[in-house]
């Protein structure tokens, strides 16, 4: 388990380690869902033109 901490404006930083194993860059999108009192954030897959 990793632990993430909030900053002042609210922000957290995925780790390294989870940002290489599902390919994610600073231009990669999320979905933010609530389910069961639990924050869900899912990858979005952009289509290529």
């Amino acid at each position: 388990m990793n632990l993430v901490t909030l900053n002042q404006s609210g922000f957290i930083e995925i780790p390294e380690i989870i940002r290489q194993q599902l390919g994610l860059d600073n231009e990669s999108k999320l979905s933010l869902e609530i389910q069961d009192g639990k924050i869900i954030l899912n990858p979005i897959k952009e289509e290529p033109y």
